[in-house]
């Protein structure tokens, strides 16, 4: 009853951190209405953790009806839309401290998107998905508002296609991580950087992937120290043989 609870908060609130009231303790607690539950929103599913009862789990956060709510007209992105780094891309990778170099070297595009969280078609920084030299997919952030959209359903590790082999491998939790470590590193040819697709990353993937990720002989995974990474860390671990 209380994972439909959270549901419905994921839903109603959209992609991004959120903090709400726990569902599951708060009627047991003296201050009811204070906000101890964490809930992290991204790609369709919702991590939560409260923590006053230490309660923590994963939610789908999709929508399965449409509100009866007026929108603007929505505009669909073809993948032509795919445009290569412009001034705008450029300046706002480097307010996060991405080089346009390190941004080449991961592919990285600009396009336009529809942002749900924004509520219309907006520039974005696109962060492609490629297999084998050509890109199958895109994650779109939106670079006027935090948001994000994906043309295609990314299913692989980000930045896989442009990394060099080396003794280590670090694997980040989103592309903008990755292109960090990338950045700190000192370019491509330093250190293989890689991120996951979601936060929650299938056992499918790691399947499929786990002869190419024995062929390193240290792997160094890299994720925010709040209850998502922390989520998203013992996922992975336990994946591992």
């Amino acid at each position: 009853m209380y994972e439909e609870l959270i549901r419905g908060e994921a839903i109603r609130r959209g992609e991004g951190q959120h903090k709400v009231v726990c569902p599951i303790c708060s009627k047991n607690r003296k201050k009811k209405h204070e906000r101890t539950l964490s809930l992290r929103v991204s790609s369709g599913e919702a991590l939560y953790q409260c923590w006053h009862c230490q309660a923590t789990g994963m939610v789908k956060s999709e929508e399965e009806y449409i509100a009866p709510v007026r929108r603007k007209v929505m505009t669909l992105v073809k993948k032509d839309e795919v445009k290569d780094l412009n001034d705008k891309t450029i300046k706002w990778l480097k307010s996060r401290g991405i080089s346009e170099d390190t941004a080449r070297s991961a592919n990285i595009k600009s396009g336009e998107s529809y942002i749900r969280s924004v509520g219309e078609v907006v520039d974005c920084v696109m962060f492609p998905y490629m297999n084998q030299g050509q890109i199958y997919a895109t994650k779109n952030r939106a670079i006027s508002d935090k948001g994000f959209a994906c043309n295609g359903a990314p299913a692989s590790f980000f930045n896989l296609d442009s990394i060099v082999y080396n003794d280590d491998l670090y694997i980040c939790e989103g592309e903008i991580d990755a292109l960090s470590v990338q950045e700190i590193m000192g370019g491509k040819s330093i250190t293989p950087v890689v991120s996951l697709p979601s936060a929650t990353p299938s056992k499918r993937l790691w399947e499929k992937c786990t002869p190419w990720l024995d062929s390193f002989e240290k792997i160094v995974l890299s994720v925010d120290n709040d209850a998502a990474g922390n989520a998203v860390a013992a996922k992975i671990f336990n994946m591992f043989p």
